[in-house]
């Protein structure tokens, strides 16, 4: 019961933001968040913050690069 409570208590704390995004948590990627949640990238990203700082989430983030070449390869 304590559990539920506790719970109960996080889930009044949401924003309606983090509402939006949290059936699509499942989804572990930001891009398909954004589709099935029908928003746009600054919302969802700033919902996952909120939910990082309340240690709710855990954000990973990965970097890439991307080279162009042109028809000379530079």
């Amino acid at each position: 019961m304590a559990h539920e409570n506790e719970v109960e208590a996080i889930i009044l704390t949401l924003s309606p933001l983090e509402r939006q995004i949290l059936p699509f948590l499942h989804l572990k990627n930001v891009d398909k968040i954004i589709e099935e949640a029908r928003s746009d990238e600054t919302s969802v990203k700033r919902a996952l913050k909120f939910l990082e700082a309340k240690k709710l989430v855990t954000i990973k983030t990965k970097k890439s690069g991307l080279v162009d070449l042109d028809i000379n390869g530079i």
